[in-house]
This record gives structure tokens, C-alpha cells and sequence, in this order.
């Protein structure tokens, strides 16, 4: 991802792949060739391998080899996602600027995988690039640096996934008032494919009000947040019973079990738009 980027944003870079591209080394392959089609590639030999299996008759030699090396292939793709996913997020981390130190979370630093990523809008028609970190919901700016470098400059403060609350908000029902129709929509058109996320942790709360591009992209966003949630409310259970909690920031520590909740109150007030 860095590489694609640097080879967009500067000349220099693009023009060195391009001559690497030409030479006889490369065998005239692009840059994503080497970088992303090898792992697309390697997740295809689990199929590859069911389908084998399937056809391999009960009395053949291969029957009884062919399950370790369709699990040892599984294990290999398991690893490279895991490897990818660390990749990705530690990516994503470094492009953060913080506009205040109080948004720097222990939580954001202590995420290993990104959930989902990508542009939302939020109640006054602000497109907004959010990241579900493992442990943190992240809304940011993208924006350019000194150097021309895209940066994701953080809006607000980030939202610890433990303490995250999560409501549906029913086509036409955006429940943040004028200033909300008016920026999701034009005349007299329903709100659509919005949700609201809101926490009640250590500063005081806040609540963001997102509209998603259509209703799949509105699906997915709710259905990685709810796993993002149960998943720290199942961590906060095991990290309260272990002796290790000691070791932790208090806040890390005793922050509030995930409050797992789909609702569509759209009485609850927008306080970030305020």
C-alpha cells in the first residue's frame, strides 16, 4: 500500500517501477504483480485441494495425506492473512495525525488488525475516512501533508470499541433533525443507510451520527462493528479474570464490558454535531 501510494504521488518513484516494469528482469510484470497477486494466488490451493480430496477414491494413497496438506495450506493462508492484516494496520496507524495528545488511546497503539476502513459522512455532510482498529473506531480527515502526502488527520476523539454503542437508524428516520436531512439529502428524499455510533467512556460522551453509501456498505459497517464489540467484551471478561490485568493501565484494565446494542432509538441526541 505505501509503495502504490508513493508511485502515485511522486514522479520519481513511478518513473524508477515504470523502467523496472520495461526491463527483461521484471518480465514486463507491474508492481501489484509481485505484491498482491501471489497472495490472491495461495488462498485458491485450499479450494484446489477440497476439490482433489472429493474426487480422490477411498483406496488411494493420497486419501490419507491429502487432509494434512489441505490443513498445512489452510494454516499457511491463515498466517499470511494474519501477517497482511498486522501489515495493514500498522500502516494505517503511522498515517494518523493527532491534532491533540489526548487522542493518542493505548488503544489505537495496542490494535493489531483493522476490521473495515473507508468514507463515511457524518450529519453535516463531512466525508469522513473511519477505521475500525481491533481495540478503537478512529473518524479522521484525509488530507495532504507539507510533502504532498496523504495523512488521515483525527476528527474528534477516537471510540474505544469496549465501550462502543451502536444503533441502526431506519431509512427516513435520521434522527439528527434539519441540519441532518439537509446534508444527507436534497428536497424531500428520506435519510438513508445511516447509523450512529456513541460511547460512554472515560472523557465525556459523544455520539456520530454516519451515513454509509448504500445499504451494503451500511450492512457491513454494522455487522464488523458488532463483532469489534463483542470481541472486547469477551476480551475485558478474560483480561478481569487473569492476573496480567495487573500489569495494565488502570483504564486499560477496567474499562466497561461492550455494550451489544442494535437499536433504532432516534430520539438519542447528536451531541458531536453540537
Amino acid at each position: 500500500k505505501a509503495l502504490l501510494d508513493m508511485k502515485k504521488q511522486q514522479k520519481r518513484v513511478e518513473q524508477f517501477l515504470r523502467l523496472c516494469q520495461e526491463s527483461s528482469f521484471s518480465r514486463k510484470l507491474d508492481l501489484w504483480n509481485f505484491l498482491d497477486l501471489p497472495r490472491s494466488r495461495l488462498v485458491k490451493y485450499p479450494l484446489l485441494l477440497r476439490e482433489i480430496l472429493k474426487s480422490t477414491p477411498p483406496d488411494h494413497p493420497d486419501e490419507d495425506t491429502l487432509p494434512e496438506a489441505l490443513e498445512l495450506v489452510q494454516s499457511i493462508v491463515s498466517e499470511v492473512d494474519r501477517k497482511t492484516g498486522e501489515a495493514e494496520c500498522q500502516f494505517y496507524r503511522r498515517g494518523l495525525a493527532y491534532l491533540e495528545e489526548g487522542q493518542r488511546l493505548p488503544e489505537i497503539q495496542l490494535s493489531r488488525f483493522l476490521y473495515c476502513h473507508g468514507e463515511l459522512k457524518n450529519n453535516k455532510g463531512q466525508k469522513l475516512h473511519v477505521f475500525l482498529f481491533e481495540l478503537c473506531l478512529v473518524l479522521t480527515r484525509s488530507v495532504e501533508d507539507k510533502e504532498g502526502a496523504v495523512v488521515f488527520q483525527v476528527y474528534r476523539q477516537p471510540l474505544p470499541t469496549a465501550t462502543l454503542h451502536l444503533e441502526d437508524l431506519p431509512d427516513g428516520e435520521g434522527g439528527g433533525g434539519g441540519a441532518f436531512r439537509g446534508a444527507f439529502t436534497s428536497g424531500n428524499d428520506k435519510v438513508r443507510n445511516c447509523f450512529r455510533v456513541s460511547s460512554r467512556g472515560r472523557s465525556k460522551a459523544q455520539s456520530h451520527s454516519l451515513q454509509a453509501n448504500d445499504s451494503f456498505n451500511k450492512q457491513q459497517w454494522i455487522s464488523c462493528l458488532r463483532q469489534a464489540m463483542v470481541q472486547s467484551r469477551d476480551r475485558n471478561a478474560q483480561v478481569s479474570q487473569s492476573p496480567l490485568s495487573s500489569r495494565l493501565s488502570p483504564d486499560f484494565a477496567l474499562y466497561h464490558i461492550a455494550e451489544l446494542s442494535l437499536s433504532s432509538d432516534t430520539e438519542m441526541a447528536d451531541q458531536s454535531s453540537q
